[in-house]
């Protein structure tokens, strides 16, 4: 039996050995890469910390940091993409925009959710499944301590909340003690917030989409949105949001969030985080 020597493999084979990083890169080779591609690390670290500020889950920025951090630069294949990003972004910047027209006027007060007329039989738009689970959940009102650690008091705080990238809310009348859970989930690169009702008994899974949130502007979710524009639960959040961007809460109008961040999900334990509703490693990392 004879084997094949190493020097009988082509040199294309062999070369991939010997253009491996083998180690982990000084010091010295990262600045001089750095130095060397200026405006592409510059690009990165921009990239990262806005995906980062917006609680985006694309990361690619991020790794390409660290491999010029542990490898003293990229592969040609890794810069390649990094100069396609950055030509798109390019491209993409250099577009005319055209005039965005103006957000739309925040909805009327659902009177019959804030109490200040009769509440109808049935909530409207809503189909027979989703009514009379909400209808069960919200029968009477409750005493509201208003120093409970769950309840967002200010615009700003439940603003901030809703955005983070992961936050489950709920907003209950005063008045009436009706009450609907929200849950807003950020888009991969950051820029939008999708909303959901909760519209049946398992807490985690019984959501329902019906619209987003991008650039402070709340829109129902058209065709693919899974409770009509004119259902209770759609009429309150648009409502409740344009107040919210207005920097108010209403006086009937109570602002919960569930004891857990609004970013990553991990139950709230320091009491800074439980009042904001956001924790103390994910408030740094959007900017707080």
């Amino acid at each position: 039996m004879t084997f094949d020597s190493y020097d009988r493999f082509p040199a294309r084979y062999r070369s991939r050995n010997f253009t491996r990083r083998p180690r982990q890169a000084s010091q010295e080779d990262v600045q001089l890469y750095r130095m060397a591609n200026p405006e592409l690390v510059e690009y990165l670290e921009r990239k990262a910390a806005e995906i980062a500020q917006r609680g985006g889950t694309f990361d690619f920025p991020q790794k390409m940091l660290e491999a010029i951090a542990t490898w003293g630069g990229l592969t040609e294949n890794q810069k390649a993409a990094v100069e396609r990003m950055m030509a798109r972004d390019a491209e993409y910047a250099s577009r005319p925009r055209p005039q965005r027209a103006a957000p739309p006027a925040p909805a009327p007060t659902p009177v019959d959710f804030m109490g200040t007329a009769a509440a109808p039989a049935e909530f409207l738009g809503e189909d027979p499944e989703e009514t009379a689970f909400i209808a069960e959940e919200t029968v009477g009102t409750e005493a509201t301590d208003p120093s409970h650690p769950h309840l967002l008091e200010t615009a700003a705080a439940a603003t901030s909340f809703m955005t983070a990238g992961n936050a489950v809310v709920t907003l209950k009348s005063r008045v009436t003690g009706n009450r609907f859970t929200y849950r807003l989930r950020a888009s991969q690169d950051g820029r939008i917030r999708f909303v959901s009702l909760l519209a049946g008994s398992d807490n985690d899974n019984s959501y329902r989409y019906f619209g987003y949130v991008r650039d402070g502007s709340f829109f129902h979710g058209g065709a693919k949105a899974k409770v009509a524009s004119n259902a209770q639960s759609v009429q309150v959040f648009s409502w409740a949001w344009g107040q919210l961007q207005a920097g108010v809460i209403p006086a009937n109008l109570e602002i919960w969030h569930e004891g857990r961040c609004g970013r990553c999900g991990r139950r709230l334990t320091v009491p800074t985080s439980i009042a904001s509703g956001i924790g103390p490693e994910c408030a740094s990392r959007m900017g707080g």
